[in-house]
């Protein structure tokens, strides 16, 4: 497979991933995309914010090696304990990344071919938090939200399919949770994490006293 296809491989599950992720919610009101099922946790419109943060921490991490290489030797960015933007739901920050965890889980995540590594970041297996640069403001204006989805994605795609030809495959984000990633499996991975909160929403729609749909949504 040529450079080229494997890029558009990964951009086409990243469309298709999208388009459903945007299926699940893009004709609530905006009072069903604040609907929250309990106090601690996160509303439709909250989750599509999130979703965006997350582009945008990888965003920085691609931004970075591809910057660090060139289309020859490629590079590697390392994504170090601190800069990890979750912690554990079960376990105090400290434990949760320390060496001792953190690195036989990631060995342990490399050894696991590229499908079983997306399964893991598409289905909540693991309870996760979201530190604070993760954490999405509640309330924002639809449209306001959905246009941060698509310039996110603007972004993201701007910086790879110009380098359609190169080999990405030489450009590598080691990281200490979901192990070494080049840049078409960082793509993937964030397919994966839109499928993760796609099955989010489709359990709060069913939640009971969600809104229902008496008011039409406004344009987007």
């Amino acid at each position: 497979m040529s450079n080229r296809d494997r890029l558009e491989k990964a951009v086409g599950r990243l469309r298709r991933e999208r388009a459903a992720f945007l299926s699940r919610f893009e004709s609530l009101t905006q009072t069903q995309l604040d609907f929250r099922p309990s106090r601690n946790a996160w509303s439709v419109g909250q989750i599509a914010h999130h979703v965006a943060l997350g582009e945008t921490v990888w965003q920085g991490y691609m931004k970075s090696v591809l910057a660090r290489g060139d289309r020859e030797h490629g590079a590697v960015e390392r994504v170090s304990l601190k800069q990890i933007p979750f912690r554990s739901r079960f376990f105090p920050d400290f434990v949760f990344k320390s060496p001792l965890v953190v690195t036989p889980m990631s060995v342990l995540v490399n050894m696991l071919p590229r499908p079983f590594q997306s399964m893991l970041f598409a289905v909540p297996l693991f309870k996760m938090d979201a530190s604070e640069r993760m954490q999405p403001a509640s309330g924002l204006p639809r449209a306001q939200v959905f246009g941060l989805l698509e310039e996110v994605r603007k972004r993201t795609l701007d910086m790879v399919e110009p380098r359609a030809d190169w080999n990405l495959g030489r450009f590598k984000v080691s990281h200490p949770l979901v192990g070494d990633q080049d840049i078409y499996g960082v793509l993937d991975l964030l397919a994966s994490h839109e499928q993760r909160h796609s099955l989010q929403i489709e359990s709060i729609r069913k939640k009971p006293g969600f809104p229902g749909s008496a008011d039409k949504p406004g344009a987007v």
